[in-house]
């Protein structure tokens, strides 16, 4: 999905968590020269994913209230049964197509995607879970994968919500992956195939039953663990026989229109509850799937009857109706309210979130060669070729006043920008961080001086003017024609956007450019962009903090996505050459090198200038719904990221689902009964109580009465299971019968035998080693917060050759901490890891291969003891070792052993890990108890 809301006008979308490839140029179907209008919206554009912030604040409410709920009759309880609705509003709602493979709006992904399932999808804290997918494991190399998914999924219909007349088969997730391989959509990115011009990315499908396949990639790639949790799955039995009926191009399948659908079809948490477009086009209504097979699954429930998606009319209004309780939730609320008017309002949450929204000054790259050649909507479109003439580019840039754009239109509700994967995703590069990289400046004169000297120094009739003159436009030859500096400036009809674009306008004339600005509609400006048919605008992508950098972001500066996703149709062969490079590169590292030169190729071009990444404000009433959570640090609660996390949360003020609190961590032993336990209440003290766990082996208790939480359960193997434990009301609470489910997850460890191990980390590194043996820990297996890290030194090649990022890495750059071996562990915050595994006895043993001449090696001991020093390791190794250093986490300086005095020894924890320089290879090897 783009950024700005996924699409442009108001808001664009980012591609949602992508993948990466590109073409040469052709015209073939797919690209909008064919497909036309309504292929691609820009109205905001936005990221996909995902990949969300409030402070809740508990207020006595009463307990009945006015507002969007309707009693629709008594329930077979005691209670009533209300229609529980919650309502987002908006200002310049943008939804023109229900297709998956058309939309480029936010306001399109909102209620498209939420409709269907993912074999992946992250969760509230943007930690992968299943969704479809029950089980998945992938090998080593990354490129086999296996997949089993529920069986008891249903495609549902609006006309009949509790049919089970089409269910959810693994034929299903073949069909939809091999759609998007080989077919040219706005999905295509995530599995680029052979009509690339390349080998597919997924070589074989293979199911296994109805429940299970095994998927083979045809080489490394590296977006693929992000793709999964994007690709919706469609539908066989309805897409097939259109897309064939569409010339075997889902693009062109009018599912809006099509008569017997006119919504998309999904087995989601929710269901588009409208025949086609919203009549009004003013609210759009989703509704609580009632046959979710998540319930069954792991406990999930949405606590919203309706989700409704509406437009204000303009920002003032939504604020009145947020205050009154008509809607529940503002989404963009300007500056102007969010400092003045939200603080201390009764009733009224808000907060402010940098959830990737980019704003870009964009300049048409668009030659007429290629113009030509594409045909198609391209013809009825123009630009101005002087903006590809890297001195007027350089200079264009030079015009953008970055900080006074922040300071006066986002009143300083934002930060200075420099790449379109935005600062708050860790692929992010800040330019001028490269030796010799210096940052552009604004130089209003200077870029008046470098157009003066470059020939740009002449009035409308020809008479040069002095360098220091105020002429705009200032003229030159171009082709031995008198050409003005004088272009076309389009942005979107509001007033943030507007206000920009006025200074913008304003800076640029003091360089001599003369900016001719017009303020368009969402419907104008997508026009423009499926035409190429501007020279300038000021509009914004929203490309989420759990990107990918490649297909979720710099996808769209490819020359493939010209005709799709190309929004300043720039086109270079270097790029697209790193771009496929960056697809394919498993290293971490040495992806992000790639990734960095893509960033600062495009930062020193400036056809594509990024210029504020503005924190998304948003304000949520208390009147109707309350429990919304952390939203300034889980911002994939945020209902435009994706709405289900919220919808699972929130709660009406009048009941309270059931509240269930669980222990982060179980362990116990293959074979044995493993208890667990958890806490659960509900605000009404005579509600009845069940609960269930859900154990993550595919078994589950049924539901037990009460609300003491406790259980136990056998694992037949060792490993680390996700469980969850759910509560639902069984009786009519506070006069209702809503019947809500709260589900909690934690993890399960199941060893042979157990002993377990507390490892203090502080903030910042720690130089750590694992003191016990046989549990196979992983740097994914730690424990460890989103964005922590794990890195290893390898003596061999005196390198550091694994790393793994929690939360941005892929599975295959896991890898397992071995004895007797010490890591480096970054973590964001002081916490305490608790491991498990067994006692190590006896001699232990290690070798360990240096360089000849030497190297440096990091040690750690397999051992539970607290008498071993410093000086110890000098014995226990086969060769000679010179130095012995520990880093201290607190003062962060090193500790260090003098080998040759003896002096400055220190006692070793377990745990602790060790800097060491020897000689030669050889053996460590020592007794651990």
């Amino acid at each position: 999905m783009k950024a700005s809301d996924h699409a442009r006008g108001s808001k664009r979308l980012g591609m949602p968590a992508k993948l990466y490839y590109s073409i040469k140029i052709c015209n073939k179907k797919g690209y909008m020269g064919e497909i036309g209008v309504g292929v691609m919206s820009k109205a905001s554009r936005r990221h996909l994913i995902f990949s969300a912030a409030l402070v809740a604040v508990a207020l006595a409410l009463p307990s009945m209230i006015s507002g969007p709920y309707s009693t629709v009759g008594t329930s077979t309880g005691n209670g009533v049964d209300v229609e529980r609705i919650f309502t987002v509003g908006t200002v310049g709602l943008a939804i023109s197509t229900l297709s998956p493979f058309r939309h480029t709006m936010a306001d399109e992904y909102m209620v498209i995607f939420p409709v269907y399932s993912y074999l992946l999808t992250p969760d509230e804290n943007a930690e992968v879970v299943g969704d479809l997918a029950t089980n998945w494991q992938s090998s080593p190399d990354g490129l086999t994968w296996t997949f089993e998914i529920a069986d008891n999924a249903y495609f549902i219909n609006r006309t009949n919500p509790y049919s089970q007349e089409h269910q959810v088969t693994i034929d299903d997730v073949i069909y939809s992956y091999w759609l998007i391989q080989n077919y040219s959509s706005n999905l295509h990115f995530y599995l680029p195939g052979e009509i690339d011009g390349y080998e597919p990315t997924i070589e074989s499908m293979t199911p296994i039953g109805d429940y299970k396949m095994e998927l083979v990639l045809s080489g490394p790639y590296a977006p693929f663990y992000n793709a999964i949790q994007s690709i919706p799955i469609f539908p066989q039995y309805w897409w097939e026989p259109r897309v064939a009926a569409a010339g075997d191009d889902p693009g062109m399948v009018d599912v809006e229109d099509d008569p017997e659908g006119g919504f998309p079809i999904g087995s989601g948490p929710f269901y588009y509850d409208h025949d086609g477009l919203s009549p009004t086009e003013t609210e759009f209504v989703m509704k609580r799937n009632p046959t979710w097979f998540q319930e069954d699954v792991r406990g999930w429930q949405l606590n919203v009857d309706q989700m409704r998606l509406k437009e204000c009319t303009d920002a003032g209004t939504a604020w009145l109706e947020l205050k009154a309780g008509t809607i529940d939730f503002f989404m963009e609320v300007p500056p102007t309210i969010f400092i003045n008017d939200l603080p201390g309002t009764p009733n009224v949450i808000g907060c402010a979130q940098n959830t990737g929204y980019v704003y870009e000054f964009n300049l048409n790259q668009m030659s007429d060669e290629l113009r030509a050649q594409l045909g198609g909507s391209f013809n009825k479109g123009t630009n101005s070729q002087l903006l590809q003439d890297p001195v007027i580019k350089e200079a264009m840039a030079m015009c953008v006043n970055k900080s006074g754009f922040i300071s006066q239109v986002l009143l300083g509700l934002g930060t200075v920008a420099d790449s379109l994967i935005p600062d708050v995703n860790p692929w992010h590069y800040t330019y001028g961080t490269a030796p010799g990289e210096i940052p552009i400046p604004f130089d209003t004169a200077g870029a008046r001086e470098m157009l003066w000297n470059d020939g740009w120094k002449y009035n409308a009739v020809g008479v040069e003017v002095p360098v220091d003159s105020d002429q705009c436009p200032l003229y030159g030859y171009f082709d031995d024609v008198l050409t003005p500096l004088e272009f076309r400036f389009t942005t979107p009809q509001m007033s943030e956007y507007v206000t920009g674009a006025l200074l913008i306008k304003t800076w640029a004339a003091e360089a001599g450019f003369k900016l001719n600005l017009e303020a368009k509609s969402s419907s104008e400006m997508n026009s423009d962009w499926y035409s190429a048919d501007y020279d300038i605008w000021l509009w914004n992508w929203i490309f989420s903090p759990v990107s990918d950098p490649s297909t979720d972001v710099l996808s769209v500066m490819t020359t493939q996505e010209i005709g799709t996703w190309s929004d300043c149709f720039w086109s270079n062969s270097t790029y697209d050459a790193l771009y496929n490079e960056s697809l394919v590169e498993m290293d971490v590292d040495l992806r992000r090198g790639i990734v960095n030169e893509m960033q600062a190729m495009l930062y020193e071009d400036a056809a594509c200038q990024c210029v504020a990444y503005r924190d998304s404000l948003y304000a949520a009433s208390l009147r109707n719904w309350q429990n919304y959570g952390n939203l300034e640090e889980h911002f994939m609660l945020l209902p435009d990221m994706t709405p289900m996390w919220l919808c699972m949360r929130i709660c009406p003020t009048d009941n309270w689902a059931p509240v269930v609190e669980v222990d982060p961590c179980f362990e116990g032993n293959a074979g044995e009964s493993t208890a667990v336990s958890a806490t659960i209440w509900d605000d009404d003290p005579l509600t009845d109580l069940e609960y269930r766990w859900f154990w993550g082996d595919g078994n589950s208790t049924d539901w037990i009465p009460g609300d003491s939480g406790e259980s136990s359960h056998s694992y037949s193997e060792a490993g680390e299971y996700t469980a969850y434990v759910a509560a639902r009301e069984a009786s009519s609470s506070n006069g209702y019968d809503d019947y809500f489910i709260t589900s909690n997850k934690t993890t399960v460890i199941v060893y042979d035998s157990v002993v377990s191990y507390d490892l203090n980390l502080e903030a910042g590194w720690n130089l750590v080693s694992i003191p016990l043996l046989n549990h196979s820990y992983n740097a994914s297996e730690l424990g460890l917060d989103f964005l922590d890290s794990v890195s290893r030194w390898d003596p061999t090649t005196q390198m550091y050759d694994k790393g793994y990022l929690v939360g941005v890495s892929l599975p295959e750059q896991d890898f397992e901490l071995e004895p007797s071996w010490a890591y480096w562990i970054y973590s964001g915050t002081a916490k305490t890891l608790t491991l498990y595994g067994d006692e190590p006895v006896g001699e232990q043993v290690r070798l360990i291969t240096v360089p000849p001449g030497g190297g440096w090696v990091q040690v750690g001991l397999a051992s539970l003891q607290t008498d071993f020093w410093a000086s110890d390791i000098v014995d226990m190794y086969s060769g000679s070792v010179s130095s012995i250093s520990r880093w201290n986490a607190i003062t962060h300086m090193y500790d260090s052993y003098l080998v040759v005095t003896g002096l400055f020894d220190f006692q070793l924890s377990p745990g602790d890990g060790l800097w060491a320089y020897v000689e030669m290879s050889g053996i460590l090897s020592y007794e651990a108890s």
